[in-house]
């Protein structure tokens, strides 16, 4: 799970980032470096998920934010599961959501990366691929 959601409640923090995002993401290419840095979103610096990011803009959500797994479902997950999560995270506290996973989930392991948000596959791509990696060798 690369910095997932349904473990905390989406927050204002949340909800101002995305709208920030959004509209960096919209902004004149040559600016976008400086904006996805003071927003905190380096997935606007993408262009194909810039182009993504536009074309759901008009999207309309059919079903209701899907809720927080509860402390019982985390309980009940058995296999081997690997939680990386952005410590700058917009989406959550990665510290609590780390520490609940940790002590629910016997067969978690939680990082949480230094200096990553929620965008943390475009962040840290590298290091996000060589996790998947190791825990997929185990």
């Amino acid at each position: 799970m690369v910095d997932p959601a349904r473990f905390a409640g989406f927050g204002p923090r949340f909800y101002a980032w995305l709208i920030a995002g959004g509209l960096a993401a919209a902004a004149p290419r040559p600016l976008r470096p400086r904006l996805a840095r003071l927003v905190g979103n380096s997935a606007i610096l993408e262009g194909e998920l810039t182009g993504l990011m536009r074309a759901s803009a008009g999207f309309r959500r059919a079903l209701p934010v899907p809720p927080v797994f509860s402390d019982e479902e985390l309980r009940r997950l058995d296999v081997p599961a690997l939680f990386l999560l952005g410590a700058r995270s917009a989406l959550h506290d990665a510290r609590e959501v780390g520490e609940r996973v940790g002590g629910l989930v016997a067969s978690a392991r939680v990082e949480i990366v230094p200096g990553a948000g929620h965008a943390l596959a475009t962040d840290e791509p590298e290091l996000v691929a060589d996790r998947i990696l190791r825990t997929a060798a185990r």
